[in-house]
């Protein structure tokens, strides 16, 4: 028979450049049909790869079938080809019949969707996304009783889109506290908060930092959704079951029991199209095309007309029991697509998050005003809401006190919706997180906007943003969402990375610092990144790799940390450190200017008399004392092992003594080595008044060896740096530091500047 071998999804790997490939078979295609062996027996392929860094060869071996094993042929009537937004059925010819189908189509990379029927001969799926031409593959693994049988592929090909439909069945979700990932191959991993049972592991830990398997769903689960402390699945079958916080009945499996293991939810062991979870309750649009809600109904939320407290049971959505095509369940309030492209929500309105022009609440269905017709997906979140149009255009209505409608505006809320800044078109998918929101663009960045105070906008800064910033470092992101107070992608190969609030863990990184870029999401301390895809060798990109593996555990005020040395520094001689980089007014001789350490500034405190974050250390009294690179203490010291090590971080020191600290854990040939080469790393943010950010000082030490330059020391009299202009002319004064911690003074004045010229450098007398 005729197979084909595909070494990527694209083929050769666009990123090699200057490559060159030939398959031994002597063909150099994209995509290549080779004969298979009989029976039991097998070939052997290879492909060699001529690129600038080197040779490379790639290898498979193809296994002829036994003739027990099924042989599939795939099939579709739909004529091709399709537009963005076509739905359309594949049908598996199997002989001998297959006892288990599961399919494939790479939606990770928003061009597919299985839309249900997972697990059967003839699943339905839609085409999301695309350009002209391309060609998407789909896959089908058939098997045996026996677990046996070849992989079956269908080609579908894209034609010329007048319009985009870009909605994505969530590969990642994030809850308040926690975070949660479905792989390709049906398999659930959480992270995050494990106080409600959250993250299904039935385990009673706190929290954990690196992801956990969902036990009993190792596959066929199709959906996810993470809650405030909930989380619920999609299964192949089309049912749905919950596990995690159920105060207010938001599992629906009929009780108000907190559960640490799934439970299914009542009614629905079928025909579940799609689910979301709000802060406590819980929505699902069936088959059907209906919409049912469950859990808390304080506000309406639910939908179901006359109002009730709550319920544990799926209830029906007054006016919605067919035609809804997305569903998306926020805080007090709920929003739908209908098939025809209109908005409708219901719940809580204060602050105008129903959109229909006014801050009535409302139990039932009411109309967003201008949004008839046109939309693709919506994304409801604590007090707004925003939609994506089917031109790829962003919307949003609601709450504004921190920016989250992206619009620029000052204004506290907007009742009717808004365009968002520059994103008139152009976006492929939206998220809302708390009090932010963030969209996906065509060409794979990601942008976001409101608060960032925890760092979820991604830009690397503690700002909030009143219109859309790039979030730094991503590229070719396959899918978003937004957590309470962080934000997560999927990103090419299957890798998942997170940035924002970590006080649980939710980022995944095997830290509980906050993070102000993306972070990459670790599988665990030792088998490097976490990967969702079928495919083996997630290749990371280099500048999300931090300085070397790290894994927090403990209870929040008695933090242990196992790390990994790093592979090149293994058989060298150096210390191991733990020090904090915390707010001068809880650190005792902070204050002394001879002993105060320059660093950043600490976020959150006031403008007009800023708190510089300083070196610390504990003392033996639990005081948090200044210290200096050279007068910093070594953990351990000795010669790097490969060996998995464990150092204590946080020791249950006083709160009020570490608030707003953020501790590290380092290593190097001494101190002055391992503040200056890189080799730390944040491990825990202690949350305080001000918080110190996850970036260390750049001068710590007032001490031979110790890094110098131009920095700004608050303690010393007079100013760091000062810039006085009169006309076109520029007077600067300004101080370094020598190695001693000296400081210096320098003036220059008469800096003549080019008039009606930007970035041009002018010339001074010294």
């Amino acid at each position: 028979m005729g197979v084909y071998c595909e070494g990527s999804f694209a083929f050769p790997p666009r990123t090699i450049f200057g490559a060159s490939y030939a398959w031994n078979t002597g063909k150099s295609a994209q995509r290549i049909e080779v004969s298979a062996p009989g029976p039991g027996q097998s070939d052997f392929y290879s492909v060699a790869i001529s690129a600038p860094n080197g040779p490379k060869t790639i290898s498979v071996r193809v296994t002829g079938a036994s003739p027990d094993v099924p042989l599939c042929t795939l099939s579709t009537t739909t004529p091709q080809p399709m537009s963005p937004g076509t739905s359309f059925s594949v049908a598996a010819t199997c002989s001998p019949p297959a006892t288990s189908y599961y399919w494939d189509a790479r939606s990770f990379l928003r061009t597919i969707s299985i839309v249900a029927g997972q697990g059967t001969p003839s699943p339905a799926f839609r085409i999301d996304n695309s350009q002209p031409g391309d060609i998407f593959p789909i896959y089908l693994l058939a098997k045996n009783g026996a677990g046996q049988g070849p992989a079956a592929s269908i080609l579908i090909t894209a034609a010329n889109p007048n319009v985009l439909l870009p909605i994505n069945p969530a590969r990642v979700t994030s809850g308040l506290n926690h975070t949660c990932a479905l792989t390709t191959g049906g398999g659930l991993k959480c992270w995050g908060d494990a106080t409600r049972g959250q993250l299904g592991d039935g385990s009673v830990f706190l929290f954990s930092t690196t992801p956990l398997n969902v036990v009993a769903l190792p596959s066929g689960v199709v959906g996810v959704a993470a809650g405030s402390n909930h989380t619920c699945a999609v299964t192949s079958a089309g049912g749905a079951k919950c596990w995690g916080d159920n105060t207010y009945g938001q599992m629906g499996d009929g009780t108000f029991t907190l559960s640490r293991l799934q439970a299914n939810v009542v009614g629905l062991d079928s025909g579940v199209a799609s689910i979301s979870a709000g802060f406590y309750h819980t929505c699902v649009v069936t088959t059907a095309g209906e919409a049912k809600c469950w859990g808390l109904n304080d506000s309406g939320q639910l939908g179901t007309g006359p109002a009730i407290l709550s319920t544990s049971t799926p209830t029906s959505v007054t006016g919605l029991t067919s035609g809804v095509a997305a569903i998306s369940a926020g805080f007090g309030h709920t929003c739908a697509v209908t098939t025809g492209g209109s908005v409708k929500c219901w719940g809580r309105n204060s602050e105008g998050q129903l959109g229909n022009g006014t801050t009535t609440g409302s139990p039932s269905p009411v109309d967003v005003i201008g949004l008839g017709s046109g939309v693709a997906a919506v994304a409801a979140s604590h007090s707004h809401a925003c939609v994506l149009t089917q031109m790829g255009g962003v919307k949003c209505w609601g709450g504004n006190l921190e920016g989250e409608l992206g619009n620029a505006s000052a204004i506290g809320y907007s009742a009717v919706p808004v365009d968002v800044y520059g994103l008139t078109s152009g976006v492929a998918s939206i998220a809302a997180g708390g009090y932010h929101t963030c969209a996906l663009t065509n060409n794979g960045g990601v942008k976001c906007w409101g608060r960032n105070t925890e760092g979820q906008l991604g830009d690397g800064t503690p700002l909030n943003r009143g219109t859309p910033v790039d979030v730094v470092g991503l590229a070719s992101v396959s899918t978003i969402t937004g957590g309470g107070y962080h934000s997560c992608a999927v990103i090419p190969g299957g890798g998942v990375a997170c940035w924002g609030d970590n006080s649980s863990g939710k980022l995944g990184d095997g830290t509980l610092a906050v993070r102000h870029t993306p972070q990459l999401v670790i599988g665990s301390l030792a088998s490097g990144f976490l990967d969702l895809t079928l495919e083996d060798g997630f290749q990371p990109p280099a500048n999300l790799i931090p300085p070397f593996p790290v894994v927090a555990a403990g209870t929040f005020s008695n933090v242990v940390a196992n790390f990994l040395y790093r592979a090149q520094d293994v058989g060298t001689l150096g210390s191991t450190y733990v020090f904090a980089v915390a707010p001068a007014n809880i650190v005792k001789g902070a204050t002394v200017s001879k002993d105060a350490r320059i660093g950043p500034i600490a976020m959150g405190g006031p403008k007009d008399a800023p708190v510089p974050c300083v070196l610390a250390q504990p003392s033996p009294s639990g005081q948090l004392q200044a210290v200096s690179s050279s007068s910093l203490q070594a953990y351990v010291t000795g010669v790097f092992t490969s060996q998995v090590q464990a150092a204590t971080i946080i020791n249950g020191l006083p709160a009020a003594n570490t608030a707003g600290a953020t501790f590290y854990l380092g290593y190097g040939r001494d101190a002055n080595a391992m503040l200056s080469g890189g080799t730390n790393r944040s491990v825990v943010s202690v949350p305080g008044a001000v918080q110190c950010p996850d970036v260390l000082p750049s001068v710590t030490a007032n001490a031979p060896g110790a890094l110098s330059g131009l920095w700004w020391n608050p303690n010393e009299s007079g100013w760091g740096i000062s810039f006085t202009q009169r006309r076109n002319i520029v007077f600067a004064a300004w101080y370094t530091y020598d190695t001693a911690g000296n400081p210096k003074w320098y003036t220059a004045s008469n800096c003549a500047m080019p008039t009606g010229t930007t970035g041009t450098s002018g010339t001074c007398n010294g």
